[in-house]
């Protein structure tokens, strides 16, 4: 009998150091995620993103949320963004002869010239904007923006920004596509039979105008304000013009010559 309650009172004990083991595994866990908490950043989405900031090689001058790019060092990642800040030069005068001489009306050709890209307003990413793809002009949000880095041959890379709309090599984004009146839809026609959005790479030729924030409402649904809906129906009036003048622009170059940059890439893109 003795033996028996000498077992009990061990197996309480041994449950006690168990509870007592618990509690000290819980409060470590509770400290150690309220030490994660001090360091966690006070932003996200964009705002964090601005914390790594890449702006485009060709384009280093963008004011971003009142800052500077960082200075680049010396040496081959300074002559490579000297190499790309004179190639997105020639782009950018090769963009606006393409739109001056591409038909569209002259204050059109005018905004679309840079899209209204602006050291002072640089593009950056989540921007909304008026774009024209193979099925017609849309609206769009940007994801992620790319840049060739160093000359014609060089890899493309992820960045943040561009003053310069001609410094950027290609966007990834979703479409918005016109429903009725100033009203937008995420799902496009060209995907809508599986209730899917629609996500597309576009070349920078495709893009015309960068839309304010102030002008977009997302609640209850997608809609553009009355003064850059005018803007949108004068740009829609225009889709033929757009249509050849984004392929002459695309045939320019050597005589049979294909590479990235010639690729009418805006059909082999929807998503999910």
């Amino acid at each position: 009998m003795e033996q028996v309650l000498k077992d009990k009172e061990e197996e309480k004990k041994k449950e006690v150091r168990k509870e007592v083991g618990r509690s000290e595994l819980r409060r470590g866990m509770e400290q150690t995620g309220q030490n994660g908490q001090e360091h966690k950043g006070v932003a996200s989405g964009l705002d964090r993103g601005v914390r790594w900031r890449e702006p485009a090689q060709g384009g280093r001058k963008g004011i971003l949320k009142g800052s500077v790019a960082p200075a680049l060092a010396s040496g081959n990642t300074a002559n490579a963004a000297l190499v790309a800040t004179s190639t997105a030069k020639e782009v950018s005068d090769k963009r606006v002869k393409a739109f001056r001489k591409g038909g569209l009306a002259a204050s059109l050709a005018e905004i679309a010239d840079e899209a209204r890209i602006t050291s002072f307003r640089p593009l950056e990413l989540d921007d909304y904007r008026i774009v024209f793809i193979s099925s017609g002009l849309r609206i769009d949000c940007i994801l992620t923006l790319y840049s060739r880095t160093g000359s014609k041959n060089g890899k493309h890379t992820a960045i943040t920004d561009s003053p310069s709309v001609s410094a950027v090599s290609y966007i990834g984004l979703q479409i918005f596509e016109h429903h009725h009146a100033s009203h937008f839809s995420a799902y496009p026609y060209s995907t809508a039979i599986v209730n899917a959005n629609q996500f597309l790479f576009i070349q920078p030729i495709r893009f015309l105008m960068v839309l304010p924030r102030s002008s977009i409402s997302l609640q209850p649904d997608f809609t553009l304000d009355e003064e850059y809906m005018n803007h949108f129906r004068q740009f829609k009036s225009q889709e033929a013009h757009l249509a050849a003048l984004v392929k002459a622009f695309n045939s320019q170059g050597k005589k049979g010559a294909r590479n990235t940059e010639d690729v009418d890439d805006d059909s082999a893109d929807a998503g999910c």
